[in-house]
């Protein structure tokens, strides 16, 4: 999924420009040929905050390293959800055409556990940070046990009234212990990707008209 993804977004900025590179706000250009830094969400919010963590790294102390760099979080957060909020307030934008490795979210349920760089799920974040040019690379669980155990955890936060949380999935999990091959998946923001390789703000790149309805007609 990662060569996938430096190939579709090479492709297209070589289509758009005549060459693999993206324009920058400064006037200048990112080439996205070459190999593509990569690292782990943990890596990369240790070099950003200026402390070590790891995924072993107790609850408490990601629960103090919030608090430290006023970063919100409530005491229902998990050590996955801690990590995604300082890698969201400290990471993102400074990376450009990288890799991040092993950010799951509490969305990401059928996601492969991160047991290796070559089987996780990633970002690449573009030049102008998150907002501006993500693809989402996920690496099917093919484990009914896993996939079962991370179903039931997840109805449990569902039914204590997490409106994120998911139920436990019957058919999906028989279809596991057919036996389902391994998969990836990638999922495009088209308009994000849009801005990132035109260097355009959101207006420019959205198929329809970003306007409100008037309140007294209903129209545009």
């Amino acid at each position: 999924m990662r060569t996938l993804t430096q190939e579709l977004v090479c492709a297209a900025a070589q289509a758009i420009h005549g060459q693999p590179v993206v324009p920058r706000p400064d006037g200048t250009s990112l080439r996205l040929d070459g190999t593509w830094r990569v690292l782990t969400v943990h890596e990369a919010v240790s070099q950003a905050i200026g402390v070590e963590i790891t995924p072993d790294t107790p609850l408490a102390q990601l629960q103090d390293l919030c608090r430290e760099h006023a970063v919100h979080y409530t005491m229902s957060m998990t050590s996955g959800d801690l990590v995604t909020e300082l890698y969201d307030d400290f990471v993102e934008p400074p990376y450009n055409g990288t890799h991040v490795l092993h950010r799951l979210s509490r969305g990401d349920l059928t996601a492969d556990p991160p047991e290796s760089q070559e089987s996780t799920a990633g970002r690449a974040v573009g030049s102008r940070g998150l907002r501006h040019g993500t693809r989402n690379r996920l690496h099917g669980l093919t484990d009914p046990v896993d996939q079962r155990q991370r179903l039931t955890e997840q109805s449990l936060r569902a039914a204590a009234g997490d409106p994120e949380a998911m139920e436990v999935d019957e058919e999906f999990l028989s279809a596991l212990e057919f036996g389902m091959p391994p998969t990836g998946g990638l999922g495009l923001g088209i308009d994000r990707i849009a801005m990132f390789l035109l260097g355009a703000p959101i207006r420019e790149t959205l198929a329809f008209p970003f306007v409100r309805p008037s309140a007294r007609t209903g129209k545009p």
